[in-house]
């Protein structure tokens, strides 16, 4: 196995999840780098990615595990995939490792980056409302989200907003999160202002970086 961090960027902020996964086949099969196929009638090939985020929104830490019995060295690894993949995917880390992660199920946080100007003009007001904040979803069944409870770390400096909070099978839409702060404070967010710092998994009963677990397992 070999697990692979990677930056999505530039105009891959509007590339879906299901096309990015696309552009990952054909970057391995263009570098030349034998995954293994699933079994059965509609055969893919074994590559496993963490949770999607929101159309628009970059990211600096994507993670992708590919089913490899290949030899490769991690080195190796990333320089064909850079070599190979196109303009706005950029892998900076590679790990060889025994078994599958599974880091789709297994992250349960990330931080962003919420890029804002404005944001320091308010910046206590939005630091305790977000102590409060409740988000009623109105697509289809009208249902009230207590996102107070899901955001684990909140700063604002001269960069703008920082947020620690739940992402994954408990998921806080970092969208629905800025669309409320623009209702509440006027600050003109859209989700090019947002990018994904890190992904965060609880492991040994503490908040750890997806990079930190993987290196658990090697």
């Amino acid at each position: 196995m070999i697990t692979i961090a990677f930056e999505k960027k530039d105009n891959g902020i509007y590339v879906a999840h299901t096309d990015i996964l696309r552009s990952l086949n054909r970057t391995f099969r263009r570098a030349g780098i034998l995954v293994n196929y699933s079994k059965g009638y509609n055969r893919h090939m074994n590559l496993k990615l963490t949770q999607p985020l929101p159309f628009g929104i970059a990211s600096k830490e994507e993670w992708v595990t590919a089913d490899i019995d290949e030899n490769y060295q991690a080195e190796e690894i990333l320089r064909l995939f850079n070599e190979n993949c196109p303009p706005y995917l950029y892998a900076y880390k590679a790990y060889k490792i025994d078994a599958n992660p599974n880091l789709g199920g297994k992250v349960v946080a990330s931080d962003y980056r919420i890029k804002s100007d404005k944001a320091i003009t308010f910046a206590q007001d939005i630091l305790s409302k977000l102590k409060t904040l409740e988000i009623t979803k109105t697509r289809g069944e009208q249902k009230t989200l207590r996102a107070n409870e899901l955001i684990y770390k909140a700063d604002i400096d001269t960069e703008g907003i920082y947020l620690l909070q739940a992402f994954g099978n408990i998921n806080l839409r970092i969208d629905l999160v800025a669309q409320e702060l623009n209702k509440l404070f006027d600050l003109d967010l859209t989700n090019t202002d947002l990018v994904r710092l890190n992904q965060y998994v609880m492991y040994e009963e503490k908040l750890v970086t997806a990079d930190e677990y993987i290196k658990s397992l090697i």
